[in-house]
């Protein structure tokens, strides 16, 4: 799981069932910091790229909307249309 430095101290556990048991399935989570500068927006448009998706459609109510509308760039897309709020995006 990846997650903000800010947010370090939050503690996760992952259980499962194994055999109709529960147990817990990593009993110590290894931590690593990610390189100065890295940026997870650019990371996870570029992941999608590499998958052979070009385009992606933003629903006005998705998490990322206004974060993407107000930078397209800082995630690597460039604006192609706007209907009703969903809005189109290229991936460069």
């Amino acid at each position: 799981m990846d997650s903000l430095q800010d947010q370090s101290e939050i503690r996760l556990r992952l259980e499962g069932e194994v055999a109709g048991r529960r147990e817990l399935l990593v009993p110590s989570p290894e931590s690593a910091s990610l390189p100065a500068g890295f940026d997870l927006r650019r990371a996870a448009t570029e992941e999608l790229k590499r998958s052979g998706i070009s385009y992606v459609l933003i629903s006005p109510d998705c998490i990322a909307t206004r974060d993407v509308k107000a930078g397209p760039g800082a995630w690597g897309l460039a604006p192609v249309a706007n209907v009703d709020d969903w809005s189109l995006y290229r991936i460069d």
